[in-house]
């Protein structure tokens, strides 16, 4: 197994072999391992990123940071001459917390424990850790958010998590709200983008984690898939657009998303200026389209960087599309990529931030 990143790396975010390197990547390189447990690489199960630094989840419950860490986003004590963490930092939580679920914002951070309970620690610039420390400070330590919490999500400068009754909590500029659900559903997953968010909804007498997509927040490049005349809502809506389609994951970028459908395919609709979308910029109606991969095979899982989007299908191939200043699709240039390139195969996981990369290869 091979851990790979790419893309922007000016905080030392890919941890690249040979650290400290700050050049970007446009091509997949190693990983190193310095600072991470020897079994590792066949225990990682969640890789994320926010602005300028990455999350590693292993099986045990543990999570490991690298890159940004001006405002404690990896959870290190910040020294205002050194603004980077040291590779691969281990997060310290106080008690035994195995951790199942992490999620990162531009410069914050938050996990979910096993019992429920959520703990973020970074910058509290825009309110998005609520309360636990004064708006416009940071923290460096994992502190607690929220219990019966089930799952997070993090935007560019907010959290969002549904609690384990049925209820949604968002923090952000506005302060600490709740969401309303209607009573006859059921959230099972929430994404953040910029300044919109969307939520995957089942019916609440249903078992089965398979939904339809409702949104809030603004809707300027058709990210909530919905009536353009809707420039903007507080409450949920349902995505119109959407009617029909059932999804099993959806994910966010700043300005565009995308989710897995059912029967494997993926939906992506938002902004399309840089390809995101898989496709060329839409000029009309900003209509979902029907994510172009072309190995025929069912899609395993989806990231979205800020503007880019990465996709792995079942098959072990990942395709890649969207913005790529900084080499984030992984492609071998910084053109913008229009139409989805197939950059590597025999994948196990994919990751990112907003603007890197990262994939886990079999050998």
């Amino acid at each position: 197994m091979r851990l790979l990143s790419w893309g922007a790396n000016q905080y030392g975010q890919l941890a690249h072999e040979g650290w400290p390197v700050f050049e970007e990547s446009s091509t997949p390189q190693q990983c190193s391992l310095d600072g991470l447990p020897d079994e590792i690489l066949s225990n990682i199960c969640q890789i994320c990123g926010g602005g300028g630094h990455t999350l590693l989840l292993d099986s045990d419950g543990c999570v490991w940071a690298c890159g940004q860490n001006n405002r404690g986003q990896c959870g290190a004590p910040v020294d205002p001459e050194v603004k980077i963490s040291r590779l691969w930092t281990k997060i310290e939580f106080k008690g035994f917390t195995k951790i199942v679920q992490v999620a990162a914002g531009w410069e914050h951070s938050s996990a979910l424990a096993v019992n429920g309970q959520l703990f973020v620690w970074g910058s509290n610039s825009h309110g998005q850790m609520g309360n636990v420390v004064e708006r416009g400070k940071w923290r460096n330590s994992p502190s607690l958010l929220a219990e019966e919490v089930l799952f997070v999500a993090a935007g560019l400068r907010q959290t969002a998590w549904i609690g384990r009754n049925g209820t949604i909590f968002f923090c952000s500029i506005s302060g600490k709200q709740e969401i309303a659900v209607p009573s006859i559903l059921r959230p099972i997953q929430i994404a953040c983008g910029q300044k919109h968010n969307l939520v995957l909804m089942a019916n609440r007498e249903n078992d089965l984690d398979v939904g339809q997509v409702f949104c809030w927040g603004e809707n300027k490049f058709g990210q909530m898939a919905t009536n353009p005349n809707v420039h903007k809502t507080e409450e949920l809506i349902f995505a119109e657009f959407l009617k029909g389609k059932e999804f099993i994951e959806v994910k966010s970028g700043w300005s565009h998303c995308a989710g897995i459908q059912s029967d494997g395919g993926v939906n992506s609709w938002g902004r399309s200026n840089y390809g995101q979308l898989g496709c060329s910029e839409q000029t009309g109606e900003k209509l979902p389209v029907l994510w172009p991969c072309s190995d025929n095979a069912k899609v395993k899982q989806i990231c979205l960087g800020s503007e880019h989007t990465m996709v792995l299908t079942e098959s072990g191939n990942l395709w890649t599309s969207g913005w790529n200043e900084h080499g984030n699709c992984g492609n071998g240039n910084l053109d913008d990529q229009f139409a989805p390139q197939l950059i590597l195969s025999n994948v196990k996981l994919i990751g990112c931030g907003a603007s890197h990369s990262f994939a886990l290869v079999h050998s």
